[in-house]
């Protein structure tokens, strides 16, 4: 899963302090990647990726029951008491269930997963309560994970995987042939991504290291998020451009030039990035046009397997391109999600938010509702649909006070 996070600044305005130690899991949700100072022109772009994910994960509910929830938030007070309800205790409304398509992916019938990793031919899923599953092949013992519940980010490469625990340290298991599950010592990591025989960990001041069969990563101390494909990396700066390293024989290697891209996510030959504008460019290997992302600008989250990729919508919809041999890149005709991964050969998909339901509540509300802050339903841009862009902009009016 490639999720953007931001850093709200820590004013009087803002409730959100985020610190990486001593939170439940569930809340490292908000928390995954941690930014540098950055320029003021990119601030509140990069502050509303932030807001973006914290207010569909707070106001997800597993598409059972999105009603209760508005229900309770027909005033700004309500919402805060609401808000900080969640952010204090451990809650399960953040969780759902996992859909999975492609080569054989497997059934998991729980509903309690908050993030999931697709690897070669296995999956593994964060649980709300910081513990750790694993279903597929496990020959290299890939898919048995460690115990305990103390775990709040999750990486998975072709045979291996990593976790980062909520003290900020790493821990790996799976294949080691060239020391990839070997982690490095320390407390100070923020983000992890597995690659082919090596992994990567972004550090609490902005730099990365690397352990395995790979290269040196850039010495800069600016770097916001990672990622890791079979033989090259990518890392999305501060100023919002890209730097990689590693194997370039596709072009995999060669980001585009510009300075607007808000997450990074590299395949095993080919690489996606998302732009601040929603759209999504893709290089590198495309024989399958794993590289070629359909036009648009409502996406607000990338995914790149072995020869496919996928893009999450605004509406909770997911869009798959490149090969699909398997069915890899077919995925369901919902609009229920909140987060995806792509492995070599199958997807996963995670359900949280029912976009239509939210969408016929809000049209029902406008008939009745007699506050003038809120009497729209959530659907604040007035485009008759409700979808992530609506919640981005009711965090940004709440934590404006308006």
């Amino acid at each position: 899963m490639n999720i953007h996070t931001r850093r709200i600044p820590q004013t009087p305005e803002s409730p959100f302090s985020p610190s990486l130690r001593g939170r439940r899991p569930w809340q490292s949700l908000f928390t995954l990647s941690f930014p540098r100072t950055c320029p003021e022109r990119s601030r509140r772009r990069r502050e509303s990726i932030f807001l973006l994910f914290t207010s569909s994960f707070l106001l997800s509910i597993a598409c059972e029951g999105p009603r209760v929830l508005l229900l309770w938030s027909r005033s700004r007070g309500s919402i805060l008491f609401l808000l900080l309800f969640l952010l204090t205790f451990p809650s399960p409304l953040f969780a759902g269930s996992v859909s999975g398509w492609g080569m054989n992916p497997g059934e998991q019938t729980e509903n309690n997963f908050i993030l999931i990793a697709a690897g070669t031919g296995y999956s593994i899923a964060l649980k709300s309560d910081g513990s750790i599953v694993g279903w597929g092949a496990n020959d290299f013992g890939q898919t048995t994970p460690p115990t305990g519940n103390n775990f709040i980010a999750i990486a998975a490469g072709p045979h291996h995987c990593l976790a980062l625990k909520s003290d900020g340290a790493i821990v790996g298991w799976g294949w080691n042939i060239s020391g990839e599950t070997t982690s490095p010592p320390g407390n100070d990591y923020i983000a992890v991504a597995a690659g082919g025989g090596y992994s990567l960990a972004l550090k609490t001041d902005g730099s990365i290291i690397a352990w395995g069969a790979t290269g040196l990563p850039p010495a800069e101390t600016d770097f916001v998020a990672i990622s890791a494909g079979i033989s090259h990396c990518l890392a999305l700066k501060s100023d919002g451009s890209i730097v990689a390293w590693g194997d370039n024989f596709f072009g995999q290697a060669t980001p585009p030039m510009e300075n607007d891209f808000i997450a990074v996510a590299a395949g095993d030959w080919h690489s996606l990035a998302l732009k601040s504008d929603g759209s999504v460019v893709g290089w590198g290997r495309n024989i399958f046009g794993q590289a070629s992302p359909p036009l648009g600008n409502d996406f607000v989250s990338i995914a790149a397997g072995g020869f496919h990729s996928l893009a999450l919508k605004s509406d909770g919809a997911i869009v798959g391109w490149g090969r699909n041999d398997s069915g890899q890149a077919a995925p369901p005709e919902e609009n229920c999600f909140i987060a995806i991964s792509a492995g070599y050969d199958h997807s996963l998909a995670l359900y949280g938010i029912n976009f239509s339901d939210l969408t016929v509540f809000a049209n029902q509300w406008n008939q009745t509702c007699s506050s003038p802050a809120w009497c729209r339903g959530f659907d604040f841009n007035k485009s008759g649909q409700v979808d992530f862009y609506d919640l981005e902009k009711f965090a940004s009016l709440w934590l404006a006070g308006l």
